[in-house]
């Protein structure tokens, strides 16, 4: 479902061709990422748009290893990337127009189990703005000890891979002297 032309949704005149409801959105909008786990064995981990995260075996034709639910899923997408070290998984969730956007989340590789979950900034850095949301809608990326992620208040930060506390931030959201 991907319904950003539909009337009374998203701000947009009415339309005779959408569908009376949002549906589920259950495609895949991030790549998926080929590892290793601890033992050695290859695994695919991919967020779903729905807000689940599957880790695959890539031997077994696809086989489900573990599923983890990191949000809610939305029809604007419930996320746009993964990122992965040698233990866990991160999922970043977007979540839309929900009751609670944002949020990070890291998972084990082998189990699907909770690490840690670090909710979204509150209140969001752009509380001026007339369209401001916490959702953390970008790809994530992971080096040793750090997972970043940007998030549509404008907020880049660095979250600790061992706790997700956040380690650094920077507002985007705000004006830039130019030449």
């Amino acid at each position: 479902v991907w319904d950003l032309g539909c009337p009374g949704r998203h701000g947009q005149p009415p339309n005779p061709t959408c569908p009376e409801e949002d549906g589920p959105d259950f495609d895949f909008a991030a790549s998926p990422i080929l590892t290793a786990l601890p033992n050695g064995r290859d695994v695919i981990v991919i967020p779903q748009k729905y807000g689940v995260g599957h880790g695959l075996d890539s031997d077994k034709e696809g086989e489900i290893i573990s599923q983890y639910r990191f949000g809610r899923g939305s029809p604007m997408g419930g996320v746009w990337g993964a990122a992965v070290d040698q233990q866990q998984a991160y999922f970043s969730a977007a979540d839309y127009n929900t009751a609670a956007p944002g949020g990070i989340h890291a998972v084990r590789l082998d189990t699907g189990e909770r690490v840690w979950y670090t909710p979204p900034k509150q209140p969001p850095l752009c509380t001026g703005a007339s369209v401001c949301s916490p959702a953390q809608s970008a790809a994530l990326t992971v080096i040793p000890g750090v997972v970043f992620s940007g998030s549509a208040d404008g907020g880049v930060r660095a979250y600790s891979t061992k706790d997700g506390s956040v380690l650094w931030e920077f507002d985007t959201n705000r004006p830039f002297e130019t030449v």
